[in-house]
């Protein structure tokens, strides 16, 4: 079971490597460490985290999708 604060990490690292993937700019630019520990809420493993972290942030990049689809 990992600690809370290394999933706060690893959670931000993957979110800087995938920049410019699924809406993970997002959890980069507008997510404090307390907004991500409720994201991550009752997550036990690092890869839970990234998950459910995951579902947020590409909700919020498809929405962003969809808003720049229309824009022409």
């Amino acid at each position: 079971m990992a600690t809370m604060q290394e999933m706060v990490s690893a959670v931000k690292a993957h979110a800087a490597q995938n920049y410019e993937r699924d809406g993970w700019d997002y959890a980069v630019e507008c997510y404090s460490d307390a907004d991500l520990v409720e994201l991550i809420g009752k997550c036990r493993t690092v890869g839970g985290a990234i998950k459910a972290v995951g579902r947020v942030m590409k909700d919020k990049g498809d929405y962003r999708a969809d808003i720049q689809a229309t824009a022409w």
